[in-house]
Formats: structure tokens, C-alpha cells, sequence
């Protein structure tokens, strides 16, 4: 398997998670076949793995299934060898691993958080009601929460010497208790960054 030393242009300076995607074998017209590069070809091995999880019939959520193809539990769980862990567990996995990259990058945990975990990236987003919109990004709100409070716990730990992290401006909420002014705002910063990624597309475009 040929792994390019080059990151991917929308990452940091890590992945969650690395699968083969270069020179892969993939299906064009004419029935033909001709080797292709990119996250579009090491999508399928990833969501191909997680439905094989979802297919052992153990009542796996999820966010269980994400977490095992995170923490590198995937392959122990297909074969046999090992369970899932809970939903709980992952999250404190998640937290310590941010904890940790935070650490090594010289970054604040705030940072890597928001890397990790933003309720809001650039990629533009279509839902066919404001309620699927809100249901999505209320999803998004409490996997981010999760992971703070694991973070604040971590943070508590008597054997923890980083520094301390303001959580004062992190708050879990309801989106659909959001008066509409409040809502607006909070989909403000979504519409900007859907207006400077299809910006950057037009400007390679042309």
C-alpha cells in the first residue's frame, strides 16, 4: 500500500483516521477500470468497515461505531477478539487524545477541540427542512459537549499538571429553544463559511 507523505489540504497536522486511498482500482465509463487517488477512494474502506460492525447485530450505536473506527478497536471487534466499549469511554478516549495533540502541537485545548469537534466547518450543507438543519447541528452540539465535560473531568484529575482550560464560553444549547434572533446568529457563521469555501472554488474555477 503506497502512503503519501502529504497531509490532506483540509486537515491540521494529523488524521483521526488513515485508510488506502491511492492508486486504488475504481470503476469509470465504459466499463473499464483505472487507478484513482483521494479521500473519495478511502471513503468506501472506512464506511465498508463500519457497516461490517453494524452487521455483527451487537446493538452498536453510532457514535460506539465511530469510536471504535477512531481508536483502532475495529479490527479486534470483526475479528472476535474484542467488544465495544461504551459510548462514555470513547468520549474519554476522544478527550485524552485531545488533550495529548494539544500538548504536542503547543496549542490550547480550546484549539484542538475546535479542530476535533466544531459545531460549524466550511463544507456547505443542504437539508430539505429547518427542522433536519437543526436536528443535524444539535448532534453536533452535544458530541462537542461530551467531550468538554470529559475534558473539564480530565482537567480535574489530582495527577493533571497542564494548565487549566475557561470553559466559561462553551455552552451546550438547545437550538430548537432559540428565539429566532438567537438562531439566526447561531447559523451566521455557517452561512459566512459556506460563502468563502464556494468563493475558493470559484476562484480555482476561474
Amino acid at each position: 500500500m503506497k502512503i503519501s507523505e502529504k497531509p490532506p489540504k483540509f486537515s491540521a497536522t494529523r488524521v483521526d483516521l488513515a485508510a488506502p486511498g491511492r492508486d486504488i482500482s475504481s470503476t469509470v465509463p465504459d466499463d473499464r477500470y483505472q487507478p484513482l487517488s483521494g479521500t473519495s477512494m478511502a471513503t468506501p474502506c472506512v464506511s465498508g468497515m463500519g457497516m461490517m460492525m453494524y452487521a455483527l447485530g451487537s446493538g452498536a450505536s453510532p457514535d460506539q461505531i465511530e469510536g471504535a473506527l477512531r481508536h483502532a478497536d475495529a479490527m479486534a471487534i470483526l475479528s472476535g477478539k474484542s467488544e465495544f466499549r461504551s459510548e462514555e469511554e470513547y468520549v474519554r478516549l476522544d478527550a485524552r487524545d485531545i488533550l495529548k495533540q494539544a500538548a504536542t502541537e503547543g496549542i490550547s485545548v480550546l484549539e484542538q477541540l475546535e479542530r476535533r469537534y466544531p459545531v460549524q466547518d466550511e463544507m456547505p450543507m443542504a437539508f430539505s427542512s429547518d427542522a433536519k438543519r437543526d436536528e443535524y447541528f444539535q448532534g453536533r452540539v452535544d458530541d462537542r459537549a461530551k467531550r468538554v465535560e470529559a475534558l473539564k473531568a480530565l482537567e480535574g484529575e489530582p495527577g493533571y499538571s497542564g494548565p487549566k482550560t475557561d470553559w466559561s464560553g462553551e455552552k451546550a444549547v438547545q437550538i430548537s429553544q432559540l428565539e429566532p434572533a438567537e438562531k439566526a446568529a447561531f447559523y451566521a457563521k455557517l452561512d459566512s463559511l459556506n460563502q468563502a469555501y464556494y468563493g475558493r472554488v470559484i476562484a480555482m474555477l476561474t
